[in-house]
């Protein structure tokens, strides 16, 4: 997810540099989405183990194998 958010920045930042001019593009582009992407993340980590409990508990944690 992390390498997911650091290819969306990658190609979004420059293009909306585009429009807004570099000097204005981290904080315009970036900074207030940290926080956002950081929960996520957290949430995300948090959440998987349990995911996974979930699946093995209905049995299916092997299909698509």
């Amino acid at each position: 997810m992390a390498i997911g958010n650091a290819v969306i920045y990658l190609f979004g930042l420059p293009w909306l540099a585009a429009f807004v001019g570099l000097d204005r593009v981290i904080h315009l582009g970036l900074l207030p989405f940290i926080p956002g992407d950081v929960v996520k993340l957290l949430l995300a980590a948090a959440l998987l183990p349990g995911g996974w409990r979930l699946l093995a508990l209905f049995g299916l944690e092997g299909r698509g194998k």
